[in-house]
């Protein structure tokens, strides 16, 4: 089995880990009926529409969750976890053996991380849908959003710039797609508003026709 080693460093590390796996296991599962269960509480106070797009944004945070604990533990995983081992031999520190509850804790929380990471769009889109954000003042927070979106990878990810970046892409990657997106809707609507300017004074002009005839 290639990379290091995990070993159970204390004789309740057996028992620490299977607790580890069961809690974080646990939080992914169980976050789609989570926030089924609050947005219980939140749907009498909103309007039909509203809550269509809510029950939409649930269901395709839920996909992009998984999608982007999936993302991580195939390919960020293996980079980060081979880095933080290059980096310990560059150091002369042996990186042969690690403790096993501390190696579990760091995968679940950077799976967790970057499922959360990757539920930006649906937020963004929502937020886009009721009003309260739109694309221009996406596209002004754009400058704002990329320092943001580097201190949460430093913070979500272990201290080497390759695995920052790594997860910074993606992120801004759904942030520039929510801001096409939002402009593609803005344009919709202004499309369809002229449309219904347009009908309006033709039916206008034709009432007019009708009371001079």
């Amino acid at each position: 089995r290639a990379g290091p080693e995990l070993k159970s460093m204390s004789p309740l590390s057996g028992f620490l880990v299977a607790l580890q796996m069961a809690f974080y296991g646990g939080i992914m599962v169980a976050l789609p009926f989570i926030l089924f269960f609050l947005g219980q509480f939140i749907f009498p106070a909103l309007r039909q529409k509203e809550k269509k797009y809510l029950t939409i944004s649930v269901i395709i945070g839920a996909g992009l969750f998984f999608c982007g604990a999936a993302f991580c533990y195939f390919l960020l995983m293996k980079i980060a976890l081979s880095t933080a081992a290059l980096f310990a031999q560059w150091l002369q520190f042996g990186a042969d053996v690690w403790r096993a509850e501390d190696y579990i804790k760091f995968v679940c929380k950077f799976m967790i991380g970057m499922g959360l990471a990757f539920e930006l769009p649906v937020i963004i889109l929502l937020l886009v849908k009721i009003g309260i954000l739109d694309y221009k003042k996406l596209s002004k927070f754009r400058m704002y959003w990329v320092v943001i979106n580097l201190v949460l990878a430093s913070v979500l990810t272990p201290p080497d710039i390759v695995t920052q970046v790594l997860m910074a892409l993606p992120m801004q990657l759904f942030y520039e797609l929510s801001v096409l997106i939002a402009w593609i809707w803005y344009r919709r609507d202004k499309k369809r508003e002229k449309q219904l300017e347009k009908e309006g004074k033709k039916t206008d002009s034709d009432q007019v026709n009708m009371d001079k005839k």
